[in-house]
């Protein structure tokens, strides 16, 4: 008990021996001299019109500080870059100096910052120069600041991109050993993002850790800043949300070097699965680069995000390489590349391609017995084709495609049931997903009969397939089936007699 009360007597006195220092110190110095410093320092690197509007005090709790209320920077004019609203600025005083009698600031905290970014802003083609200070009053502050430490805590901030809003909310920023002298210093940031997009409102939750540097003289200059700003660190998203599309966790390798951004390795976890490539895009010519190879994905919950329905299910593998512009909004027309997409041991929800294909063999036998010289399916024969509702079983489906001017293609398609191959190749169109697909479907049976078919249309059934990636319609190609058929009727119709007459002349001739 005793020795409790000695250690807060010694504390005791240790707070009020900090506050006679405290006010022994700031009792020389008015606050009010630092309100003129910080609107031209903040002028001078912004050159944006500055305006505190709260009051400016010392205060000792929770740590000795200048304390600003209310500080507004720039404003909502066309003309300007941007309007910052600070609700407190604290100058944050070293303690050990303190202690020896001498007032230096070490730290910047900042709380409630509410940033608005004009996207639309065109600066000047004559950059204005910044005016130096040189009064001997102005020259004794800049002695006090010896700034280690930014600390930004609940920031929004708030800007449009192709006029639809972009926000940071809950931003927390931390800077230390920061110098204008564009060497790299720590950097930390957490942040919730929202972006309003049309029918797809995007969501994350953002954090970033590693180093930056900062150009002051490129503030008001977007390409200059970019060109000048270097990043490198480890970034994390989690929660990211695209429309009812989501991306559990994407964690990268990252750096930012005249203005292209680098995320390598780039790994994505969505649905069970994940992905693993790099990402490159360019601010300054909008070209982004992307390489993705995925594994282990819940085909099943990818295809109800994106599509609204679950039409396959299964294990999805797929790789991607491609290159695409965004510097007009009709990028889709510029992308390029290629990859592919597997699924082992899946199902295909449309219909049951096993189903129809033994119905169309069965009425192609029909067709050849009753030596009819092609296949005539009317809309009856046809509806019940396509009433072979799925799904159907996969073993195997894998699809090599490339991608250019907003088509997909596939010359390598291939499908494998238990009983039937389907190969071939198709395309598709990335704007409304239309489809065409030419395929042959090879039944894989021990029967004689149906194999003699198939051998004659040519190895297996052609098939087509058209509609929409949600809803396909499989049909026969009754063009290739027919001229298949067309030529066993000719052969059957006109060879035989005329290998009698051939028969009787050599009769005739030779006896």
């Amino acid at each position: 008990m005793r020795l409790l009360k000695k250690f807060a007597v010694i504390l005791l006195g240790f707070i009020l021996l900090l506050s006679f220092f405290f006010w022994l110190i700031t009792s020389a110095v008015s606050p009010t001299i630092f309100k003129d410093f910080v609107t031209l320092k903040i002028k001078t690197y912004t050159q944006q019109p500055c305006e505190i509007e709260g009051n400016i005090s010392w205060q000792l709790f929770p740590r000795p500080s200048i304390k600003i209320a209310s500080i507004r920077i720039g404003n909502r004019e066309l003309q300007s870059p941007y309007q910052i609203k600070l609700r407190q600025l604290f100058f944050n005083l070293k303690l050990s100096t303190l202690l020896q009698g001498k007032i230096i600031f070490d730290e910047i905290k900042i709380t409630d910052l509410i940033a608005d970014i004009n996207s639309n802003y065109k600066p000047p083609l004559v950059k204005a120069s910044n005016i130096a200070s040189h009064s001997l009053l102005e020259k004794n502050i800049e002695e006090k600041f010896a700034l280690e430490r930014l600390l930004i805590t609940n920031g929004k901030i708030r800007t449009r991109i192709n006029n639809q809003l972009l926000t940071l909310n809950s931003l927390q920023l931390r800077l230390e050993q920061i110098n204008l002298e564009q060497n790299l210093f720590p950097f930390q940031i957490k942040a919730h993002i929202n972006y309003d997009l049309k029918q797809q409102p995007i969501s994350a939750q953002l954090q970033f850790k590693g180093d930056a540097n900062l150009a002051i003289d490129s503030l008001n200059q977007l390409e200059t800043a970019l060109k000048s700003t270097l990043l490198r660190g480890q970034l994390l998203i989690q929660n990211l949300k695209i429309g009812r599309f989501k991306i559990n966790q994407i964690g990268a390798n990252t750096s930012f070097k005249q203005a292209t951004l680098s995320l390598n390795p780039l790994t994505l976890k969505f649905y069970q699965g994940e992905a693993i490539g790099d990402l490159n895009f360019n601010f300054l010519s909008k070209i982004l680069k992307l390489n993705q190879t995925a594994t282990g994905i819940n085909a099943a919950r990818l295809t109800l995000a994106l599509f609204n329905q679950a039409f396959i299910k299964g294990k999805l593998d797929f790789s991607l390489h491609s290159q695409s512009n965004f510097i007009n909004q009709d990028w889709l027309n510029t992308i390029m590349g290629n990859g592919n997409i597997s699924l082992h041991d899946g199902t295909l929800a449309f219909f049951d391609l096993d189903s129809i294909v033994k119905k169309l063999s069965i009425k192609i036998s029909n067709a050849q017995e009753k030596k009819e010289p092609k296949l005539d399916l009317d809309q009856e024969s046809q509806d019940h084709l396509l009433h072979s509702k799925g799904p159907t079983s996969l073993k195997l489906m894998a699809i090599q495609y490339r991608l250019a001017q907003k088509m997909l293609f596939s010359d390598t398609l291939l499908l494998q049931t238990d009983m039937l191959q389907l190969k071939g190749k198709g395309e598709m169109n990335l704007t409304n997903y239309s489809l065409i697909s030419h395929l042959l479907a090879t039944l894989i049976v021990d029967d004689s009969n149906l194999n003699n078919i198939q051998e004659l249309l040519g190895g297996g059934f052609p098939l087509i397939i058209h509609g929409t990636l949600t809803q396909p319609v499989i049909l026969p190609d009754l063009k290739k089936i027919n001229a298949s058929l067309a030529k066993v009727w000719i052969r059957e119709t006109f060879a035989k007699p005329v290998l009698k007459i051939k028969e009787q002349l050599v009769t005739f001739f030779y006896h």
